[in-house]
């Protein structure tokens, strides 16, 4: 029988792959990346018991790059809110998109089993909280 764990320096070197992607799709850099391969990278994360790793990850990824929206969004001003709001939006749905295309296999497989929010709804509730509420 083959061993198919993996050491946690193996699930954080495919974890730091996912986390660049993210970091890509935020800085609108998505063209460069292979989705195939992050997919692949993403389902190998859960299959080998990391995908609380990969949940968490997206989580807290995602929180440290809607900090920077915040800050755009107080220097603001008053006449343009509603409109840069709106924008934000807009580029917001296409990164939880892309991001949901990349984790579609922890979307079906490790979410439903661990009674866990969709990536899609994860990532809505986010920005909901940490940008719309703030």
């Amino acid at each position: 029988m083959r061993d198919t764990s993996w050491s946690q320096e193996q699930a954080m070197t495919h974890w730091n792959t996912i986390k660049e992607a993210i970091h890509k799709i935020y800085q609108q850099q998505a063209s460069s990346l292979s989705y195939e391969e992050l997919y692949r990278t993403a389902y190998s994360l859960v299959l080998h018991k990391h995908g609380d790793l990969l949940y968490n990850g997206v989580k807290n990824t995602t929180v440290e790059l809607l900090q920077p929206i915040v800050e755009k969004l107080i220097n603001c001003s008053d006449e343009d809110l509603l409109k840069k709001v709106n924008e934000i939006w807009k580029n917001e749905k296409l990164c939880i998109v892309m991001i949901k295309d990349i984790l579609m296999y922890m979307d079906r497989n490790y979410v439903p089993k661990m009674k866990l929010q969709s990536m899609e709804q994860l990532q809505t509730s986010q920005f909901k909280h940490y940008v719309i509420l703030y």
